[in-house]
């Protein structure tokens, strides 16, 4: 843990083996790391699920270690912080890559939202009924209906992070060459896409020097 007025350490909690992500609840009560466990991707028999820790936020101290499915890449809090979604590879019980949705009460498995092969990245809307996820196997990001945990559109392009604008009009997206966006020469480089949420339509798309992997919004939605 570090103190942001001082950037010194104030703790160190210990949590799983390699750890790879961290979401803070909203409410500002907990605090979760996802760790991948193991890295053997190409071995089927390996019992190679990955984990959340839950941190209590205001005692720094591990509340409960919970399994969840293969090979996980990110991990995120929805708003009101009743529900938190991971990103896997597959989840334990034979089912395919896609979401693993728990409930933070009871840290039980609600739900696995089956979508493609390698989900990457996620965000959600300001209401928590829209869930976006990246996937490299698809070069695409698929939308979910939260409500009911339905995929519904995959958008091509984005592979990586990503981002909703405040008032949830927009979500900002990360891609390599799958976004299709060109530099001064006619080259295809890296970019950002733009994407309406009501339409679930690239809007506008924007290139960078160099290869991308997350973006953020400002509490105001300007930057």
């Amino acid at each position: 843990m570090i103190d942001t007025a001082t950037n010194t350490v104030t703790k160190t909690v210990t949590v799983g083996r390699a750890p790879v992500a961290v979401a803070p609840s909203p409410d500002g009560k907990r605090v979760y790391v996802l760790n991948e466990e193991y890295h053997d991707v190409f071995d089927e028999e390996a019992d190679d699920r990955g984990s959340v820790t839950v941190i209590d936020a205001q005692t720094n101290t591990v509340l409960s270690t919970v399994a969840v499915g293969r090979h996980p890449a990110s991990l995120l809090v929805g708003p009101d912080s009743s529900t938190l979604y991971v990103t896997d590879l597959g989840a334990a019980g034979g089912d395919p890559s896609g979401i693993t949705v728990l409930d933070t009460e009871s840290l039980q498995i609600l739900d696995h939202i089956a979508v493609g092969l390698n989900p990457n990245m996620m965000a959600v809307n300001p209401d928590g009924t829209q869930l976006f996820v990246t996937d490299w196997s698809n070069d695409g990001m698929w939308v979910i209906d939260t409500t009911t945990n339905t995929v519904g559109a995959l958008i091509d392009g984005p592979t990586g992070g990503l981002a909703v604008s405040p008032d949830g009009r927009y979500v900002y997206a990360t891609g390599d060459e799958s976004l299709g966006v060109t530099d001064d020469s006619g080259l295809t480089v890296a970019g950002i896409a733009v994407i309406d949420t009501a339409t679930n339509e690239v809007v506008s798309t924007t290139n960078v020097d160099s290869t991308l992997w997350d973006v953020a919004v400002s509490p105001d939605g300007r930057t």
